[in-house]
């Protein structure tokens, strides 16, 4: 140990402080101007130093530049080999176990209420789906996206040109038959065979003019309008315009803007068991400071594939307005379902221990 009142500095030394066997040596293999630099600890202790050789005199600045270089190896040996005073590390043996422990106990004790965060949307509440009533192509929109539309309104048409070249041959076919009939009833007052040809030529022309009614109700149907009022709700009319459509393919929504509910995707990987009126709390983008409340009004039960290719529970949220402006339709946000209690160890390290235990193979 070092004395604590004596400053840790260089030592020059001389060759003739060496010893005798060494002088000769000295001057043959040693540099004449020697320094002899401690490395100490912030205790003071010396735990080793630098031997400093050059031919010419060490300079003032050159000692004090020396001084820096010093301290910065004293740090990086103490920091590489671990040093560190006896009575820091038994305290650190004593502490840290203890101190675990109680963490330990005290996650397990505590408990706290489970939840999940998940993306929310402001959806719909059964809405009418405007879908065409036959395969076709769509030609043109008549309403906007978001636009309020009345019952009976007209939405968007298929193309008709197929469509009317049906009704023009029907109605030809319609005049043929009923020209037939009309020559076959004259030529049965001259000729009574003509006369047995009437019935005939009747009843086809009725059958021709149902063809020709069924062809004029495909003609309406490229039309299709709003079972209801309300607004359409639909992506941009030039991705669908020229577009190919099936029977039944839903092309819009008409809903009514004052019945809304709260769409979440819950991920699987937080696990929570989503149950039937549940609390939930939905905070919207546009006002993240005032929460909606809501409950949860169903949920699926197996996983579907989410945008961000993930997997989540379908969830849906019946919200709580009291009377209030329900949200507009098309607003996103963060929502909170809450679920049981849990121990406060279990909720924060719930997701490392699945990840070790999928990565453990038995």
């Amino acid at each position: 140990m070092m004395d604590p009142a004596r400053p840790i500095g260089p030592l020059a030394v001389f060759p003739d402080q060496a010893s005798p066997e060494l002088r000769p040596a000295w001057s043959e293999w040693g540099a004449p101007h020697v320094l002899w630099w401690p490395l100490a600890s912030r205790d003071r202790e010396v735990f080793g130093g630098l031997w400093l050789a050059r031919e010419q005199p060490w300079r003032r600045e050159d000692i004090l530049l020396l001084g820096e270089l010093v301290d910065v190896y004293a740090h990086a040996w103490l920091a590489l080999e671990h040093v560190r005073p006896k009575r820091r590390s038994i305290w650190r043996m004593a502490c840290v176990p203890a101190v675990c422990v109680v963490a330990g106990l005290a996650l397990g004790l505590i408990q706290v209420r489970r939840s999940v965060l998940a993306p929310v949307e402001i959806v719909a509440r059964q809405p009418e789906v405007a879908a065409p009533p036959m395969d076709g192509v769509i030609k043109s929109f008549h309403v906007s996206p978001g636009q309020s539309v009345g019952e009976g309104a007209l939405l968007f048409t298929l193309d008709d040109t197929m469509a009317r070249g049906r009704v023009e041959v029907a109605r030809r076919m319609v005049d043929v038959a009923w020209a037939e009939h009309h020559r076959a009833a004259q030529n049965a007052f001259i000729d009574r065979r003509s006369g047995t040809e009437v019935a005939g030529l009747e009843a086809q022309a009725r059958a021709r003019e149902a063809e020709l009614s069924h062809a004029e109700r495909l003609l309406e149907q490229t039309r299709v309008l709003s079972q209801r009022a309300g607004l359409a709700l639909f992506s941009d009319p030039e991705d669908w315009v020229g577009r190919p459509v099936s029977t039944g393919e839903r092309v819009m929504q008409i809903a009514d803007p004052a019945r809304v509910e709260a769409r979440v995707l819950a991920p699987v990987e937080d696990g929570l068991a989503v149950v039937v009126g549940a609390p939930m709390q939905v905070f919207l983008d546009v006002d993240p400071l005032h929460p909606l409340s809501a409950s949860v009004l169903r949920a699926s039960h197996e996983a579907e594939v989410t945008p961000q290719a993930t997997l989540a529970y379908r969830v849906v949220g019946d919200l709580s307005l009291d009377e209030g402006t329900p949200p507009r339709i098309g607003m996103r946000g963060v929502a909170t379902i809450y679920g049981q209690d849990e121990s406060l160890f279990l909720h924060l390290f719930r997701r490392p221990l699945a990840g070790l235990r999928r990565s453990i193979d038995f």
